[in-house]
C-alpha cells in the first residue's frame, strides 16, 4: 500500500439507528485501495459465484413490501428541506426517456 495523504470533503450526519458509512465519489476515486477484494465475501467466493436466485428469493421473502409492483408510501419519516434565504427555484427541462424504455413508460 502506498502512503497517502489527501484533503477531501467529509459530511457527518446524525443517525437515530445504525447507518453504514458512506464515502462520496471524491473519496472513491482518490483513495487507492483494492476495492475488488474489499467488497467480496471473506470466504474467497466472489459475489458473482453466489447463488443469486436463492439470494434474491430470500430478499423478496424478507422484504416483500419493498418488491411490490405498485407505488407505496414512506411511513414514520418526517422530511425537512433547508433552503438558503436567497434561494430561487430553477427550471430544469425533463430528461428524455431512453428509447428502449419508451414502450414501458407509455403503457403506464
Amino acid at each position: 500500500m502506498v502512503d497517502q495523504q489527501l484533503i477531501l470533503p467529509l459530511l457527518i450526519v446524525r443517525a437515530e439507528t445504525y447507518a453504514s458509512p458512506l464515502l462520496g465519489r471524491a473519496w472513491m476515486t482518490k483513495i487507492r485501495l483494492d476495492w475488488e477484494n474489499l467488497s467480496s465475501p471473506s470466504n474467497g467466493q466472489s459475489v458473482v459465484e453466489r447463488d443469486n436466485d436463492e439470494y434474491i428469493a430470500r430478499l423478496e421473502e424478507r422484504y416483500g413490501e419493498v418488491f411490490k409492483p405498485e407505488l407505496g408510501t414512506v411511513k414514520d419519516v418526517t422530511a425537512k428541506l433547508n433552503l438558503k434565504d436567497n434561494a430561487k427555484p430553477v427550471f430544469q427541462k425533463a430528461r428524455p426517456v431512453p428509447y428502449a424504455l419508451r414502450p414501458a413508460v407509455e403503457r403506464s
